[in-house]
């Protein structure tokens, strides 16, 4: 007898470790919204700051004649671009994290690791997180005048 031992019946100890899996499930989802909250927010502080470094050269393009939806479209290409190589970038390094950190569980196989499905997902999300979170500094950007900004010059 191993006084520190604890004897559960194999059917409780399975929904004791559905249970468990589910919570960490739940929290992992959260986890993620959160994260991709914080990402947005990110984004649009980043793409602010820099249309505000780049105040001469879309006051130069005003100057030029580009219209202002024609600035708007240039911002939020920019940000698209940078928002898919970050997505691309995220989905393979959690995917080499996840094949390095497999052999600590006993459930996950790292052959299958690599989901076309998921991968898209996360292309999407990326895409559509950067595209949504740069509207805001693209119209500020695009609405800059154009005699203000050529003062800076």
């Amino acid at each position: 007898e191993v006084p520190q031992a604890k004897i559960l019946a194999p059917r409780r100890d399975a929904i004791l470790k559905n249970d468990m899996l589910t919570r960490f499930t739940r929290f992992g989802f959260a986890l993620s919204v959160l994260v991709f909250l914080a990402g947005t927010i990110m984004v649009s502080v980043t793409i602010m700051g820099s249309v505000r470094e780049k105040t001469k050269e879309i006051g130069i393009f005003r100057a030029l004649g580009f219209r202002k939806t024609q600035i708007t479209k240039m911002i939020l290409l920019e940000s698209g671009i940078i928002s898919l190589f970050s997505g691309i970038a995220g989905y393979l390094a959690g995917l080499l994290i996840s094949i390095a950190a497999s052999g600590y569980f006993n459930y996950v196989d790292s052959a299958e690791s690599f989901n076309f499905a998921m991968f898209l997902v996360v292309i999407l999300l990326s895409l559509l997180s950067g595209v949504i979170s740069s509207i805001y500094p693209a119209i500020k950007g695009a609405n800059l005048d154009p005699v203000e900004a050529m003062r800076f010059i």
